[in-house]
């Protein structure tokens, strides 16, 4: 989906710090996590959407083949 990809790039979207080594590549590469102290460890924005579509998902998987059938 083009709105999943534009998210996922905004979020992902971070300078890499030289000189290249283990500690400048997992802080480019990995999400800060909820222990390390640096704020909450989701998204409240990705939840609602990530909600909305697993609903959208149930519903044309299920849902609608029951209506069909009736």
């Amino acid at each position: 989906m083009p709105e999943e990809l534009e998210m996922y790039q905004q979020k992902h979207d971070v300078p890499m710090q030289l000189p290249i080594n283990n500690a400048n590549v997992s802080l480019w590469r990995d999400e800060p996590r909820a222990i390390d102290g640096l704020g909450a460890d989701f998204d409240p924005k990705f939840l609602e959407y990530d909600r909305e579509r697993s609903k959208k998902f149930f519903l044309e998987r299920y849902e609608k083949p029951r209506e069909l059938a009736e």
